[in-house]
């Protein structure tokens, strides 16, 4: 074996093996880090959306409570339960709208809605 082959043919192979090796190592990474801030957002929207129903139901036993003690009469505990219900789908759904806007800008969900 000549030492040209070695400087022209194996040295070239081998820089351009690492470099390869290097790509995939990096974008394993970074597809690693973008699922784990996925991980974080879902999370979080899991424990708001907790929290908003834990709300709701406080509001619902109030308003449940007034109309109890016939502070109000059944027509406008309708539409303040109607209101109140109403408010927290706009909520849900905006939160579910910022969840899927950041798993598309992360690149995980390819071509799902």
């Amino acid at each position: 074996m000549e030492a040209y082959y070695f400087y022209y043919f194996v040295l070239p192979l081998g820089v351009f093996v690492g470099v390869l090796a290097s790509l995939v190592f990096y974008y394993a990474r970074r597809e690693e880090s973008a699922q784990r801030r996925l991980k974080n957002v879902m999370r979080s929207y899991i424990k708001k959306r907790k929290k908003q129903q834990e709300t709701l139901s406080r509001e619902l036993a109030k308003l449940d409570e007034i109309r109890n003690n016939k502070s109000i009469d059944e027509i406008t505990y309708e539409r303040l339960k109607h209101i109140l219900e109403a408010n927290f789908e706009q909520k849900l759904e905006e939160a579910r709208v910022q969840l899927t806007d950041m798993a598309n800008k992360s690149g995980l969900t390819k071509g799902a809605d």
